[in-house]
């Protein structure tokens, strides 16, 4: 059985309109080019009219913007508020004393709140009071897929993609984030589990043999951690609440997950905060692992003290503790189809990127909406697919119309629209060569069929939204953000 190719994970894209532009752009160049004819021709000012011409071109090129990018006026406006903040040292974060470290930017007003699951124990969930959101974390445990059939990989991918289109029907549902991140393991849980297994009576050769193993078999291992967030709207009702609420509702999504071979696990509160403050403060993990190896253990931690114990926000990127850390957003997708394993470059290990976090957020449209959007896209895609070169029509062109039609007969059917997007977070000790992770991560989106691109200021914010906490950015990675932690 052969891999299954799929292909609506496209960007939007504006063709066939006036110079490229935008259609509300197109009809503003429209209405200047009406005036400049008026003003020159009628009215006899040819002066006027190059004037009015000129102003209106340059205001054009400020605010031109792709549906996935920002405009020139845009970026020249995150510059100079970068600066600004700079300046007035807002952008510096310094914890107050007696170990408060809550978490920078925008992230620090979560807070974890009890989620009513009938079950021995507790479970939490993030409450993001800045955003209304309430955030339900499942940890998943990884399922490699080399002993597994062609037919049952097409069937996870299916189920997950089923539950991608019913997410929006889901009441409340805002989004789902699924993250995959690499870390340096240290092998200390393995250790304390080798010495613990150990019979008392083990011959000296067999203790020889297993101190080496613990010791040499970790060394140098890069590990994998899968965790997904689902994100609900508070809707105005109190936390206790809202969780109640949603617990009812994950009990649905329970199934839906499991039938994509997930294996979803609740987190608690110990899990959240541990993965908190070891994205915040990497040098913690070995601790952590030293408490989290004993049995019955748990390490004195409130989700209060999970930020670092200093950080700063920097046009390139985000300093915090002796680490930095830049964000990469995929800002071009593929316009043809691809199979289940096309982001394995960016998901896998990689030893020049240690430390290193993938979150997808997958973001649903209320039916409504998705039919406009959808509906706008299918004319795009249309008009694309009507031009020729000398004779010939564009493949690419073609292959995106079919998929646009394929999304729109899915939706008239009853199903939803869901738009993705993925950040990519590089954590490197302070002093790396930031343009050798640029060129590796540049290297590793296009074997992926993607074009990431560093994200210019905003670091904080994207690596808070790249955690998979319930933060959820609206620009395609900065938008209304503010550069201040």
């Amino acid at each position: 059985m052969t891999n299954r190719v799929y292909g609506n994970l496209t960007e939007r894209q504006r063709t066939g309109f006036f110079l490229g532009l935008g259609p509300i752009a197109s009809l503003m160049a429209l209405v200047l080019l009406s005036a400049v004819i008026f003003l020159g021709s009628i009215a006899g000012s040819w002066i006027l009219a190059a004037v009015v011409g000129l102003t209106g071109a340059t205001v054009l090129f400020f605010t031109r913007s792709s549906p996935n990018g920002d405009s020139l006026s845009t970026k020249m406006k995150d510059r100079i508020m970068f600066t600004f903040l700079r300046r007035r040292r807002r952008t510096l974060f310094r914890p107050a004393m007696q170990r408060s470290f809550q978490p920078p930017g925008m992230a620090a007003s979560l807070e974890l709140v009890d989620l009513p699951v009938p079950s021995d124990k507790a479970y939490a969930a993030i409450a993001n009071p800045a955003q209304s959101t309430l955030t339900v974390m499942f940890s998943i445990a990884a399922k490699g897929d080399e002993a597994l059939s062609q037919g049952t990989i097409n069937s996870y991918v299916d189920a997950w993609g089923i539950f991608l289109r019913d997410m929006g029907q889901v009441s409340d549902c805002l989004a789902a984030q699924a993250v995959t991140e690499t870390f340096p393991d240290p092998g200390v849980r393995g250790r304390v589990h080798l010495n613990e297994s150990m019979h008392d009576n083990a011959p000296e050769l067999a203790r020889e043999l297993i101190d080496v193993a613990a010791e040499e078999l970790p060394a140098g291992r890069l590990a994998m951690r899968h965790r997904l967030g689902i994100v609900f709207n508070q809707r105005g009702r109190d936390w206790d609440t809202c969780a109640g609420e949603v617990a009812k509702q994950i009990r649905n999504l329970i199934p839906d997950l499991e039938a994509s071979g997930l294996s979803p696990r609740l987190m608690g509160h110990e899990e959240i905060i541990e993965f908190f403050r070891r994205s915040y403060s990497p040098t913690d993990a070995l601790n952590i692992d030293l408490a989290r190896a004993e049995e019955n253990t748990s390490f004195d931690l409130e989700f209060s003290e999970v930020g670092p114990t200093a950080a700063e926000e920097q046009a390139r990127g985000f300093i915090h503790d002796e680490f930095i850390s830049t964000s990469f957003a995929a800002y071009q997708f593929p316009t043809d189809g691809f199979i289940e394993q096309v982001l394995r470059p960016i998901l896998e290990p990689n030893y020049d990127l240690p430390i290193k976090r993938v979150c997808t957020t997958y973001r649903p449209y209320e039916r409504g909406e998705a039919r406009a959007r959808i509906d706008a896209d299918h004319r795009d895609a249309m008009r694309a697919a009507r031009r020729t070169s000398r004779g010939q029509e564009d493949p690419a062109d073609q292959v995106r119309l079919a998929a646009v039609e394929q999304s729109r007969m899915e939706i008239q059917a009853g199903h939803g629209y869901t738009r993705a997007g993925i950040i990519v977070t590089v954590t490197n000790p302070i002093g790396s060569d930031q343009e050798a992770t640029e060129i590796l991560m540049d290297g590793m989106g296009r074997s992926a069929s993607l074009h990431m691109r560093p994200t210019n200021f905003h670091h904080s914010a994207n690596f808070a939204a790249s955690l998979g906490a319930g933060i959820l950015l609206e620009r395609g990675g900065d938008g209304v953000l503010s550069n201040a932690l």
